[in-house]
């Protein structure tokens, strides 16, 4: 959440590394549960899942700073990004 503010946010400089970090150790934990047909399909599920809580935190976020909501697409894509640099690393 915290990259994605800062991406929104003109006067920060955004840095991906601790979002990519946390999402490296999420999917690795995840492909340790689960074969890899399995893992492939939950890793979507997850994602979805993953996403609609960001969403929520970041509707009230805004909501509580009075300003208008951001663009879920954007949203999407940011956490697809970590996402795939954490299935990268899993080689």
């Amino acid at each position: 959440m915290r990259y994605f503010l800062a991406l929104s946010d003109p006067a920060q400089v955004s840095d991906p590394s601790e979002a990519f970090s946390a999402a490296a150790a999420y999917v690795a934990a995840l492909h340790e549960q689960y074969d890899e047909q399995e893992f492939a399909r939950r890793i979507d599920e997850e994602v979805r899942e993953l996403g609609g809580h960001v969403e929520q935190d970041l509707r009230q976020y805004y909501r509580a700073l009075g300003l208008d909501m951001f663009e879920r697409t954007e949203l999407e894509q940011r956490l697809r990004e970590c996402i795939d640099y954490a299935l990268n690393q899993l080689g």
